[in-house]
């Protein structure tokens, strides 16, 4: 199997809408900011990042199950 035709299979697979770009970049920035303020020791925004977090793992499996 060339590289071409492994990248073609994966291209063909893989679920790239809008909605999963947002989700990943809101679980990657939820994180960080998470970690930043769990380190700072703020509860309450500690809990919005994790929700956050949350969320966009929420619309992800939403996304693999076709349901958005």
């Amino acid at each position: 199997m060339t590289s071409k035709t492994r990248y073609g299979a994966i291209t063909r697979t893989l679920i790239a809408t809008a909605a999963t770009a947002f989700a990943c970049a809101l679980y990657f920035w939820s994180r960080l900011v998470h970690g930043v303020v769990y380190t700072l020791g703020i509860p309450v925004l500690r809990t919005l990042s994790f929700a956050a977090g949350f969320v966009a793992q929420v619309l992800l499996v939403l996304a693999i199950f076709k349901l958005i």
